[in-house]
């Protein structure tokens, strides 16, 4: 009996950690720096976690039923409420990432029209040079051909 209560509150504990990390965006200030694909990874990483201790409470609990052991209702109701607040956690998180990637796309494609707009201009002033040369070369040599 003691050895389930034990493993219980480890695992509540567990969760309890694990919720209280937070998303990885606020766990280190140089988040801002990481790609996108780091902050994904990690987020698996702690959805993978969560999933492991759900299984070694969903353990606990079968072994303790098959014992005829009485699992404390604070302990349950504990444990659910770590659960919501992680699934909470866990969806803010990935809301937030999906923002940042969408905000970086957009910043992608503004400048990538900013860059084909200066590239246009700059054909445009590299067109207009070339007929002015043109011009001042077909003057000179109208000119030249006077003088002769």
């Amino acid at each position: 009996m003691r050895y389930i209560q034990a493993a219980l509150f480890v695992v509540v504990f567990g969760l309890a950690a694990i919720a209280q990390q937070g998303s990885p965006a606020q766990s280190q200030p140089t988040e801002k720096s990481r790609s996108a694909q780091d902050r994904s990874r990690e987020l698996q990483q702690l959805q993978q976690q969560y999933k492991d201790i759900c299984r070694q409470m969903d353990k606990i609990i079968a072994q303790a039923k098959q014992r005829g052991v009485k699992i404390s209702p604070k302990l349950l109701a504990d444990f659910e409420q770590q659960k919501k607040q992680f699934k909470s956690q866990f969806s803010s998180t990935n809301k937030k990432l999906d923002d940042a990637q969408k905000r970086f796309e957009n910043k992608r494609q503004e400048m990538e029209t900013s860059f084909q707009g200066a590239d246009q201009k700059r054909n445009q002033e590299m067109n207009i040079l070339t007929t002015i040369l043109k011009t001042m070369n077909e003057m000179q040599s109208t000119a030249n051909r006077s003088l002769h």
